[in-house]
């Protein structure tokens, strides 16, 4: 099974100028290798006068990379003049190395690297990842960060593309060593490190048994990889040799790679304004810079395919945050779409009464009596009877605007099975609970004190979730029969309460007509299909996949309440899904899953009491051909693409992207 990739914002910016600097100004020396490479940083650039630090410093990621090449010349020719420190040697090297490597410059690099002395060509090959920043002035910074893991695998794509195997395969050799580096990041670089060299092995000893869709996407080998096979070197031989290989892979276009051009007109480029002023005092800089342009634009003309290859590539992966977009629904969907409007239509359920009380009000929080749970609001023993207040999300969706439901639980003392009671109350909407000493189970009666606390959902804001909640001090008491909060009119083990929120018939044991009673359905509103389609098969695989994946949500505790820490789950959460019917008539799930036809008009759901604040994965599957398939999905605030191969009967899942507001 491929492992999933998440290509978060953070991944995105792996390697890049920004992360480093805000972990470089996080850290400012708080750990020793830190502080040596910080000193190592500022060793590096004091080899040039202002004018040329301004220069190197302006240059780093410039959308003109003959200017990145020419900086980093520059920088190593002071290093050669002026120190014989090896560590600042290497450094310098390694900057040049790579730059040349990275621009399709691998003659330049090979001879680069060839000329070193013995110890700072090892260095520049092996070793532990270094970074770390100087300040230069108040306005300019300067970082170093160096992989010698990944310079070696450039380099051993450099000399594959000249047809020396047998050196590409010693440094292969070299990048497979452990590799370490300080610091909350080093997981992210050193997995990539790690899996460098296995993929420029792969790449280039290919044959005709070499499972490309694994190598895009990752295998269960590299079970931490942040980014697959076609990222992990920049160097431009590996890029170039990797478009050429997956063209004839048999993969879909829309999943292949190119090579990233050597000119990048439109991109943003900081300090434009110093780098100009420096130029005009480096003649020499000036003229080879424009030598350099001419010498890229010459490799960029020569790889022209695979630039636009990865041009349609980041076009496709910009949109690919935007809602998922369906096929024309399904007689299916249609079908079940009026089913749900019919019962949204009904008049709501609702067992309580609201009455006046003379309590003050304080936010209740969670018991604590030895003889409650833990995470239970409240307990209370009546007879032989122990009822206990608790919240979850089992009925409720999850994500990062709280809308946890409040339940019930009895349990005959001392030795009973425990019976959950979905109450049909939600936290926020419109209510919240308040501390009370009062029982809150009396006469057959369930008796909450409350105060109205809703969340006003024109008020919602993503990144990060932002809430406005239009509270009340006015205590108030919810009533309700316990007869009515427990009623399961057609005794098929979910009450009417959970039957109305899971959108299901209280009225009829088996919602979906399949033989299996609702309470057991781990699909109730949707029929199982006898005999999946191919179809069937794939999406059910990826919405496994997808269940299994780890709750990105970042929740943030509504505004005077500890809440979230009050939450659980237990084998009742239930997943709420925006998909065709369809689709999902094939999945077996171990989780139950309620599907809400794409051509359903949201705006019942919207206006139902009980579900207002609802944010449901969308999902929506495209068959490329008879084996290959996307299945994106977006919940509004994170989603992706995922990626689908069918391989010896079975469909093997990939990440092509992941988003996360």
């Amino acid at each position: 099974m491929i492992k999933h990739v998440a290509l978060s914002i953070l991944i995105l910016l792996l390697g890049t100028i920004p992360e480093r600097v805000l972990a470089a100004k996080a850290s400012r020396c708080d750990e020793k290798q830190l502080c040596h490479d910080s000193q190592l940083a500022a060793d590096v650039i004091n080899l040039l006068d202002p004018t040329e630090q301004s220069f190197a410093i302006a240059s780093v990621n410039h959308p003109t990379r003959a200017i990145t090449v020419a900086a980093n010349e520059l920088l190593w020719q002071r290093a050669r003049e002026k120190t014989s420190d090896v560590e600042v040697r290497a450094t310098a090297a390694a900057l040049l190395i790579d730059t040349y490597l990275n621009t399709g410059l691998s003659d330049d690099a090979i001879k680069l690297y060839e000329a070193l002395d013995a110890e700072t060509r090892e260095r520049v090959s092996s070793g532990p990842i270094a970074f770390g920043m100087a300040d230069v002035s108040p306005s300019e910074d300067f970082f170093v960060d160096e992989s010698p893991t990944l310079t070696a695998a450039g380099l051993a794509s450099a000399y594959a593309e000249a047809g020396r195997l047998g050196d590409a395969d010693k440094l292969l050799d070299l990048a497979s060593k452990p590799t370490s580096m300080p610091g909350e990041h080093q997981s992210i670089r050193t997995d990539r490190a790690q899996i460098a060299a296995a993929c420029v092995r792969t790449l280039i000893h290919a044959d005709e048994r070499t499972d490309w869709f694994a190598w895009v996407f990752q295998d269960e080998e590299h079970t931490h990889a942040v980014i697959g096979c076609p990222g992990v070197v920049a160097a431009r031989a590996y890029q170039r040799r990797a478009a050429q290989r997956l063209d004839s892979s048999g993969l879909p276009e829309a999943w292949r790679s190119g090579v990233e051009p050597n000119e990048r007109p439109g991109a943003h480029s900081g300090g434009q304004d110093k780098l100009d002023a420096a130029l005009k005092k480096l003649p020499k800089q000036n003229a080879r810079i424009e030598q350099l342009t001419a010498a890229l634009a010459a490799i960029d003309r020569e790889d022209e395919r695979w630039i636009a290859w990865q041009r349609q590539r980041d076009d496709r992966q910009s949109h690919r945050h935007e809602s998922t977009t369906q096929d024309e629904p399904s007689p299916r969907d249609h079908a079940l779409a009026n089913v749900l409007a019919e019962r949204l239509a009904r008049p709501a359920f609702n067992p309580y009464r609201i009455e006046q009380t003379n309590a003050k009000a304080s936010i209740a929080k969670p018991a604590q009596s030895k003889r409650c749970a833990h995470g239970v609001i409240r307990c209370l023993d009546v007879g032989q009877l122990r009822w206990e207040l608790l919240m979850s999300q089992d009925y409720d969706p999850s994500g990062e605007v709280p809308a946890a439901g409040y339940w019930l639980r009895r349990t005959e003392l001392p030795t009973g099975q425990p019976q959950s009671f979905y109450l049909g109350i939600k936290e926020h909407m419109p209510f919240e609970l308040v501390d009370s000493d009062q029982a809150f189970v009396v006469d057959g009666e369930l008796r909450l004190l409350v105060r109205r606390a809703a969340i006003d959902p024109d008020k919602i804001t993503f990144p990060p979730v932002g809430l406005d909640i239009r509270g009340e001090k006015t205590v108030l008491l919810l009533r309700a029969k316990l007869d009515d909060v427990t009623k399961d009119s057609d005794e098929d083990g979910l009450t009417d309460l959970a039957e109305q929120q899971l959108l299901l018939d209280p009225q009829n044991p088996d919602s979906d007509g399949d033989g299996i009673p609702d309470g057991k359905d781990s699909l109730p509103d949707v029929a199982l299909s006898a005999e999946p389609s191919v179809r069937q098969r794939a999406f059910a695989a990826a919405l496994a996949f997808l269940t299994h994946e780890p709750d990105l949500a970042i929740s943030i505790g509504v505004p005077g309440t500890d809440a979230f820490v009050r939450r659980r789950a237990s084998d009742e959460r239930t997943l709420f899904v925006t998909a065709d019917p369809e689709d999902v008539a094939g999945i077996s799930a171990g989780r139950r899953i309620i599907v809400l036809p794409t051509s359903l008009d949201f705006e019942l759901l919207r206006k139902h009491a009980a579900f207002g604040v609802f944010y449901p994965m969308s999902i929506s599957l495209r068959m490329i051909d008879d084996k290959h398939a996307e299945l994106r999905y977006s919940a509004s605030w994170h989603g992706g693409t995922l990626v689908m191969e069918l391989h010896d009967g079975v469909w093997r899942i990939g990440t092509l992207s992941s988003w996360i507001t």
